[in-house]
């Protein structure tokens, strides 16, 4: 079923928060038995910023077996990046975001080859 749609729904960079990311008065409910106006994928999500980074080193034991020493980081800047918004008309958390990807992640990892 698709939504009405009465204004724009984008707010400008300044007026977007984590408790309003878009406009909800521009999706009033629609009349019983009545078709929404709205076109598919009106709106867009938060950019994502990730920077991965691994970084490993190689250690010969005998001629066959060898050990990798390796670091993984993952978001290693710590960008913070947002989940979409609730997006389902009717809800509590219309226009509200309430989740984010995880945060800066290392591990540690040793392997033998042999």
């Amino acid at each position: 079923m698709r939504r009405k749609l009465v204004g724009n729904p984008q707010l400008s960079s300044s007026e977007r928060t984590l408790q309003r990311d878009f406009n909800t008065a521009a999706f009033p409910h629609p009349l019983n038995f009545q078709f929404g106006n709205a076109p598919r994928s009106v709106l867009r999500g938060r950019p994502v910023h990730n920077v991965d980074l691994n970084v490993a080193k190689n250690f010969p034991v005998r001629e066959r077996v060898k050990t990798e020493l390796r670091g993984e980081f993952f978001n290693v800047f710590n960008f913070a990046s947002f989940d979409i918004p609730g997006h389902t008309l009717g809800n509590p958390d219309f226009g509200i975001i309430n989740s984010a990807r995880p945060a800066r992640t290392v591990q540690l990892v040793m392997r033998v080859i042999f």
